[in-house]
């Protein structure tokens, strides 16, 4: 897993009730942050989260995380004696 704080995405408190956050990307910075680091995105995605700040409730700031791919494990991985089982059989 690497996370991280995301630099081209900046986040807003919404101006009306029903908008809970305004999002501004830079659009040059974040793509190249997508060429950085497509190779290491399981399924093309990523996560972005907004956070708040602790010292003002107003500020917000994003982070991303991009999980780790999980590991293709074939049948003979799982089961690697699965050729010897078939000898075993009572009937």
């Amino acid at each position: 897993m690497k996370s991280d704080f995301l630099n081209s995405v900046f986040a807003y408190k919404g101006k009306k009730d029903f908008v809970v956050t305004d999002l501004k990307v830079k659009v040059s910075e974040f793509e190249q942050f997508i060429k950085e680091n497509r190779s290491q995105m399981a399924n093309d995605e990523f996560n972005i989260s907004v956070l708040k700040s602790k010292k003002d409730p107003d500020k917000f700031y994003t982070k991303y995380v991009i999980w780790d791919a999980p590991k293709q494990v074939t049948a003979s991985e799982q089961m690697p004696d699965r050729e010897t089982v078939q000898d075993d059989l009572p009937f």
